[in-house]
């Protein structure tokens, strides 16, 4: 979550210990809080992250929790980490310790520790390390600042560029704040994430402003009387989802369909993933002015013909917190269930099937439960069905990974012809990625993909960023493309 909300402060203090509060904030209503505590002796600096948001699903309060530290040396090289983190009811936890030339790693689930491999470079900083750049930078009066960031969160390395601004009056939902503002552009596996804070003199964060959830998200300092009271903020539905210019069919979303989507900002779509290909086109396509700083991109969903050949990376052919397929319940499930099976095709179809059956129970409760908790809660929406399914193609030595987007419904939470936030699987099979949709029983040309990940929860939310920045312009029947 460091890596998540960027560089929050630069200030050395002058006490061995310090601890800063922020008030969160989205589309309007404050959500919960940030702590960021630091704390040095003469042998390590220890940066400790808490993030708590509460958000409403339906009718149910949901509550992100996220306690990161970062754990370096007096001169800012990275010693260890550790990561506490609760999704509604589902909990995973991270633990790292650097060995001379390498990570040593283990994630947890809440029920057991597994050895973690990593292949994260030794120049990747943590928060110690990224300050004293950015410190150094501005004390030489340079403007631009680029360096990599190890995200423990999702154990992947997070390419940053600042560029350091000059002192401004912005109006935060407190009220107008003076400080230098800081352009951050973090690019990850899968996701790219823009943001702006304003610092004091001494780099102090003051307020900062970033997209979340289609939306924009808020931190301004606090204290700890100010920013802790309970709150629960917006709808997560209404807050995500995307109006459809107009009703798509079932028999239409069987076939290959093209979609022209208005894209602003920074927002970048995989230009191949799956079954679907994005191509920026022509302004006039999206029915976009001359000269309109907005993009216009064709997405293009066929799926008996694009042959996305990514080769699957190591990561998505083993075990991980998220998907657990070491699981001797869920290995034997996998087993079982795909053993008439001659294709790994047809294991995948049969595996798509077993899981909707298994988690019978289809509600919200959970926000991001691992495919463990699912197998054994039998319960979840499109977010458990896509990592239990991944757990079992991997079982089977299928390489899978989780696919983020939107899909439509005709009906949703009381909106008409919208497309919601979806997770599904896909899985490496015959040189080429296919999907499979265990939570609405099969995939169609209703699916728009935004990433493709590991299945860590920080991709899944990540890739909601973009939809405050998506509009569909239009819908229309796609061409089978070799």
């Amino acid at each position: 979550m460091l890596a998540w909300f960027g560089v929050m402060g630069e200030a050395m203090a002058d006490s061995i210990s310090s601890e800063t509060w922020y008030q969160v904030w989205l589309k309007g209503e404050r959500i919960g809080y940030v702590r960021s505590v630091r704390n040095e002796t003469d042998r390590e600096i220890r940066h400790q992250e808490t993030f708590s948001v509460s958000l409403k699903r339906a009718t149910d309060p949901v509550r992100i929790w996220t306690e990161e530290t970062h754990i370096e040396s007096p001169q800012g090289k990275p010693l260890g980490f550790e990561l506490n983190q609760r999704l509604g009811d589902s909990v995973a936890q991270a633990r790292g310790q650097w060995q001379q030339d390498h990570w040593q790693v283990e994630q947890s689930d809440g029920l057991q520790w597994r050895q973690v491999a990593t292949t994260i470079p030794a120049d990747a900083l943590l928060t110690e390390g990224s300050e004293r750049l950015i410190r150094a930078a501005r004390d030489a009066g340079e403007k631009e600042v680029r360096y990599a960031m190890f995200d423990p969160s999702s154990l992947s390395v997070v390419q940053v560029a600042l560029t350091l601004g000059d002192l401004e009056t912005v109006q935060s939902p407190t009220g107008p704040i003076k400080a230098y503002r800081v352009d951050q552009m973090m690019r990850m596996a899968g996701a790219s994430l823009a943001s702006t804070e304003w610092q004091d003199a001494t780099g102090e964060m003051r307020y900062s402003r970033m997209p979340m959830l289609g939306t924009e998200l808020e931190l301004v300092l606090s204290t700890q009387a100010e920013a802790t009271p309970e709150a629960i903020g917006g709808d997560l539905f209404h807050l995500t989802s995307l109006p459809a210019p107009r009703v798509l069919s079932v028999r239409e979303r069987s076939a290959p369909m093209r979609y022209w989507l208005k894209v602003d900002g920074q927002v970048e779509l995989p230009e191949q993933a799956g079954e679907q290909r994005a191509r920026r086109v022509d302004a006039k396509h999206c029915e976009l002015p001359d000269g309109a700083s907005t993009r216009c991109f064709r997405i293009d969903i066929d799926a008996p013909n694009f042959r996305d050949q990514t080769i699957a990376a190591p990561e998505l052919k083993t075990p991980s917190s998220w998907v657990q397929s070491d699981d001797p319940k869920i290995v034997a499930f996998a087993t079982k269930k795909a053993q008439s099976a001659k294709t790994d095709s047809e294991r995948m179809q049969l595996l798509t099937h077993a899981v909707s059956a298994r988690l019978a129970d289809k509600n919200l409760a959970s926000a991001y439960a691992s495919a463990s908790e699912a197998f054994a809660d039998r319960s979840g929406d499109c977010t458990e069905h896509a990592l239990l399914l991944a757990a079992a193609g991997r079982a089977l030595g299928i390489p899978t990974r989780i696919a983020a987007g939107l899909a439509y419904t005709n009906e949703f939470a009381g909106s008409s012809r919208v497309f919601v936030p979806h997770a599904w699987t896909q899985a490496f099979i015959d040189g080429r990625w296919q999907s499979f949709d265990a939570a609405l029983g099969q995939y169609d040309s209703g699916h728009l993909l935004l990433a493709v990940g590991n299945g860590d929860p920080g991709m899944y939310f990540g890739s909601l960023n973009a939809l405050g920045s998506l509009a569909i312009a239009r819908i229309g029947k796609g061409r089978a493309t070799p």
